[in-house]
């Protein structure tokens, strides 16, 4: 029987595969939860990611979010968020205003068209969401979200350490 060494510590091989296969299984999920995503939200005349910057926007209220906190709530780079904002700020979905006391900083609030559309589109969004995880107990939920939690921080440590993360194969 193979074994594999990794860190000086012998792994039988359906320890990786399970390693493997829990990996895959989460990224095959969130490829299922983007299609669901985008049929649903295509259906409201919006994009996912429109829809996550007007709700992450509408949760911090009037004060609204400087462009560096939007990206890293949405956990995309800032670049990327630019043109997201203008896109939605032609549509009068959000707004660029001065922040007070620091008119270099601008912050991104909710424009008339943005609060229209949560408010058309939020409740369907929310029941659908309920939907999809009824099938999970409340006990089920919570583990889940304790998992995910606990991978966040490896994956958070691991994206730390820049450059030396995949680790080289020698």
């Amino acid at each position: 029987m193979l074994t594999w060494e990794l860190k000086g510590k012998r792994m039988k091989p359906n320890t990786l595969e399970l390693d493997h296969q829990s990996l895959l299984d989460i990224v095959r999920m969130s490829a299922m939860l983007f299609k669901l995503s985008d049929r649903f939200f295509s259906q409201h005349g919006v994009t996912k990611s429109q829809f996550a910057v007007l709700m992450a926007v509408n949760e911090v209220g009037e004060g609204g979010l400087t462009q560096q906190e939007l990206s890293e709530r949405l956990v995309v780079h800032k670049s990327n968020v630019t043109g997201l904002i203008d896109r939605l700020e032609k549509k009068k979905f959000v707004a660029r205003k001065a922040r007070p006391g620091d008119r270099r900083c601008n912050v991104i609030v909710l424009g008339p068209n943005g609060v229209k559309v949560l408010q058309k589109v939020q409740g369907p969004y929310l029941q659908e969401v309920q939907r999809m995880m009824s099938c999970l107990t409340t006990p089920e939920k919570e583990g889940l979200r304790n998992c995910f939690e606990k991978l966040k921080s490896s994956v958070n440590n691991m994206l730390g350490k820049g450059p030396k993360w995949p680790l080289s194969i020698t």
